[in-house]
């Protein structure tokens, strides 16, 4: 998907800092601000560190495997700018993917021949995602604007986030917590490590918040693939075969439905499903709807059900990537922050 040189799609989120595991937040006392888990990214940023290669799949790269990754295969944090006057933070995250098309040129006005833009040697097409967080705390959350981009989805940024903090704590004393368990009849006590870190709350789209208004969520199936069959005609009449999971769903409320979605998505990820697909009736004027999206896509619950906001009339043509905060999009997004109605 190129980026247009004219706007912007951002995603509205909440964004909530919590410890990991729960437990040290639930029965000793641990707390995360946002102003510490910017420090932590801060600190990584200006050492080189917060950044993270990919794996062929996309993911981030897991460095226990016999892969051998591709150093232009990465994602990592390019800027991090703090606004006090307008009481922001903004992180620039930056894509590099070697395996993306090369950008080409029709000459549309003459021989009509085709330029094929190919990247020097030590270059990977790229692209950047604004994430623009409110400091200022309302109802236990922070208002944010995340920027759609190729490559960048929201999981994998999040993703990034989260292991760039757990490098940078992995020696620290201070994040741990004291637990004791019985052994052989002897308490023994064991010291733990906790994590700091970001989550987020999606608003949900107004096309969402109207369908589950107006009509009622019957059941959700999760599809993947399967070969469990290999009896007659396999292999020239079945080309393709898929295990469901249905959930029937009884009538609730808008907010306990929107909860399971995001649940459910979440679980379906975890456990390699690859759609899942939302059956709604009593829709106005007896219509159903039963959109069905692929989780080979990270950010695709995004795009359909989660509230975006264009970002359009910029003083000049915006480009795909940048090395540093852009201050148009960071300007933009903090009017959308600061839009009561939008939340």
């Amino acid at each position: 998907m190129a980026a247009s040189r004219t706007e912007r799609r951002v995603y509205l989120w909440r964004v909530v800092t919590r410890v990991k595991p729960a437990v040290a937040e639930i029965e000793h006392n641990k707390r995360a601000t946002l102003d510490e888990v910017i420090s932590i990214l801060e600190a990584e940023f200006t050492a080189g560190r917060a950044r993270s290669l990919l794996s062929i799949t996309g993911r981030l790269f897991d460095e226990s495997s016999d892969e051998v990754p591709d150093p232009k295969n990465q994602i990592y944090i390019a800027d991090i700018k703090r606004d006090p006057s307008k009481s922001a933070v903004t992180i620039l995250v930056n894509r590099g993917d070697p395996n993306a098309a090369h950008p080409a040129f029709l000459g549309v006005v003459g021989d009509g021949k085709v330029r094929v833009s190919h990247p020097r040697p030590p270059e990977a097409q790229g692209w950047s995602a604004h994430l623009c967080i409110s400091t200022i705390e309302k109802n236990g959350a922070y208002r944010a604007c995340f920027e759609r981009a190729t490559g960048s989805s929201s999981s994998l940024v999040l993703a990034l986030i989260a292991r760039v903090i757990d490098r940078a704590l992995s020696s620290n004393p201070t994040y741990y917590y004291e637990t004791s368990k019985i052994v052989s009849g002897k308490r023994r006590i064991e010291r733990k490590s906790y994590r700091p870190t970001l989550e987020i709350e999606r608003i949900p789209s107004e096309k969402l918040i109207d369908d589950l208004k107006n009509g009622e969520l019957s059941r959700i199936t999760l599809t993947r693939s399967t070969t469990s069959y290999a009896g007659t005609g396999v292999a020239k009449l079945i080309t393709r075969q898929e295990r469901k999971l249905v959930l029937h769903t009884a009538k609730a409320n808008a907010s306990d439905i929107e909860n399971l979605v995001n649940n459910v998505t979440q679980f379906a990820k975890e456990k390699h499903y690859e759609k899942i697909t939302f059956h709604l009736d009593n829709l106005p004027g007896g219509m159903s709807n039963t959109p069905t999206i692929s989780l080979m896509e990270e950010d695709a619950l995004e795009v359909l059900y989660v509230r975006a906001q264009r970002l359009t009339d910029f003083s000049n043509f915006l480009e795909n990537a940048y090395e540093k905060v852009y201050y148009e999009i960071e300007q933009k997004m903090i009017e959308v922050i600061e839009l009561v109605e939008q939340w």
